[in-house]
């Protein structure tokens, strides 16, 4: 491996590999993966603005169908260069994201007043959804469901990227955003703080943390950063 392609493994990883007998022919993990070398980068380079470019496809279509389409080719790049180097800082900020799109969409498409069965986040309407209020009201609010398969594993990109990138803003930040489209306020505003801490006069951060005060009932607070 490290001839062919310059992928160095792990101490555990070297020890997997002289076993005499490997569990259903598949011994390895991605983390056994320390570094990649330069042809395995190449094929990430590619796989990554491949999705980029579908992403943005998706972004910018008028047809909701459509854009569902372009994310899914999207997520399978992503899926293409997080399967060699697992830790990658943008491929887990593009695929958490475009994920988190999809779920946009899925909600969309959701029949109102109604939850909508998962299908993954792949299928058309399909992500569950939560109303918090007293049910009709102007006030109440429909959050993803985290016993959601899709609200699930999109949760599970952004928690591998913060834990991996703990100084990464735009990562705290997207959390945050994903995490008060699930209800999990306290959760999302400690990761506005974290953003905050980690780039106390940037300007965009501000802003979304100052917007999320105001936004729930800390507006004093909130024009601070406005």
């Amino acid at each position: 491996l490290t001839d062919m392609l310059g992928v160095r493994l792990s101490t555990a990883g070297l020890a997997k590999g002289k076993q005499a007998h490997w569990h259903n022919g598949q011994p390895y993990e991605l983390l056994d993966i320390l570094e990649a070398g330069a042809r395995v980068k190449h094929m990430n380079i590619v796989a990554s603005a491949q999705g980029q470019l579908f992403a943005l496809k998706g972004r910018m279509s008028q047809s909701i169908e459509e854009s569902r389409q372009y994310y899914r080719k999207a997520v399978r790049q992503f899926d293409v260069v997080l399967s060699s180097t697992p830790t990658n800082r943008e491929a887990l900020l593009y695929m958490a994201t475009t994920m988190f799109n999809i779920l946009e969409l899925d909600v969309k498409t959701a029949p109102s007043g109604s939850l909508s069965t998962s299908t993954g986040g792949t299928g058309s309407g399909g992500v569950t959804v939560v109303t918090s209020g007293s049910g009709g009201s102007a006030n109440d609010q429909e959050h993803f469901s985290m016993w959601d398969a899709a609200v699930t594993r999109t949760d599970n990109y952004f928690g591998r990227l913060t834990r991996h990138h703990p100084d990464f803003v735009l990562g705290h930040i997207t959390y945050a955003q994903f995490l008060l489209r699930c209800g999990r306020i306290s959760v999302a505003e400690k990761h506005f703080l974290r953003a905050v801490e980690i780039e106390p006069l940037n300007a965009s951060t501000l802003f979304e943390y100052g917007q999320f005060l105001t936004l729930h009932n800390q507006s004093v607070q909130g024009r601070q950063f406005l």
